[in-house]
C-alpha cells in the first residue's frame, strides 16, 4: 500500500510538473512571437490613425452594441493569456463567444477587419494567432476611443459608403457629431453586416436590428439612454 501510495504521488507530481513546464515553455514561444509580430505592427496603418473626438453619443452608441458594461475601457491583456485566448479562438462558433471581456471583443472586432496589407490582402500566416496577437497588443496601446476611431475609419457602411463620415453625409446629409441617437444606431447596426443590413434593400430586417440595438443601448447605459423607445420606422434617410 505504502509503495502504491509513493507512486501515485510521485506520477500526479510528474503530471503537475510536467504542465507547468509546457504551460511556460509554450508562452515563452509565444512571447517571441508576440515580440516579433509587435515589430511588424508598429509599422503599420493601424496605429497611423486620425482622432476624430466625436461626441461622446457617437462612441457611447457603438460601445452598446456589443458591450454588456457601461465601463468604456480598454483593460491589458498580457502574454500569458496567450493559451486561453487562442484557445477560444480557434474553438470559438461565433465572436461573442470567444471574450467575455467587452474591450477584448472590440480589440478583436478591430484586428479582424485590419489584417490586411496596403493592397488590402490579407497577411499572410496564422490569422487566428495574428488577431489574437493583434488584440493583445492594441489592449495595451490604444484607449477604447482611439479603437473606435480606426473601426469607424474603415467599416463599410453599404452602398459605397467606406467611413462613418461617408455614411453620414450618404444618408443623412449631416457631419457625423449631428447625428441623433437613432441615426447613429441606425448606421452601427448597417456596419455589423452590410449587406444583410442594406438600408436601401432590407429595411424590415434593418429595423429589427435596430430596435434591438435600442434595447442594449438602455441595458448598457439606462441614465443616457433610458428614455429611449423602439421605432416602428427608420430614421429618414436619402
Amino acid at each position: 500500500m505504502g509503495q502504491n501510495s509513493n507512486f501515485k504521488y510521485k506520477f500526479i507530481k510528474y503530471i503537475v510538473y510536467t504542465i507547468i513546464s509546457l504551460f511556460i515553455l509554450l508562452n515563452l514561444l509565444l512571447y517571441g512571437t508576440y515580440r516579433y509580430n509587435i515589430s511588424q505592427i508598429d509599422t503599420t496603418k493601424i496605429t497611423q490613425h486620425k482622432s476624430y473626438n466625436y461626441k461622446n453619443d457617437v462612441y457611447a452608441t457603438y460601445w452598446a452594441t456589443f458591450a454588456y458594461s457601461s465601463d468604456i475601457e480598454i483593460k491589458p491583456f498580457y502574454t500569458f493569456d496567450f493559451p486561453f485566448a487562442l484557445y477560444t479562438e480557434l474553438t470559438a462558433k461565433s465572436m461573442n463567444d470567444r471574450y467575455n471581456n467587452s474591450s477584448l471583443t472590440l480589440t478583436h472586432w478591430l484586428s479582424s477587419n485590419t489584417l490586411s496589407n496596403s493592397n488590402g490582402k490579407e497577411i499572410k500566416g496564422n490569422k487566428h494567432l495574428l488577431r489574437t496577437i493583434y488584440s493583445i497588443w492594441m489592449t495595451h496601446n490604444l484607449t477604447a476611443k482611439e479603437a473606435m476611431d480606426i473601426i469607424f475609419s474603415k467599416f463599410f457602411y453599404a452602398n459605397g459608403y467606406f467611413s462613418l463620415e461617408e455614411a453620414s453625409e450618404g444618408y443623412f446629409h449631416k457631419e457625423v457629431d449631428e447625428l441623433s441617437v437613432y441615426e447613429l444606431l441606425m448606421l452601427h447596426a448597417i456596419d455589423h453586416a452590410p449587406s444583410r443590413f442594406n438600408p436601401r434593400k432590407h429595411k424590415e430586417r434593418l429595423l429589427k436590428r435596430v430596435n434591438m440595438l435600442i434595447k442594449k443601448a438602455k441595458m448598457v447605459f439606462p441614465k443616457r439612454y433610458g428614455e429611449l423607445e423602439e421605432l416602428s420606422v427608420l430614421p429618414e434617410f436619402f
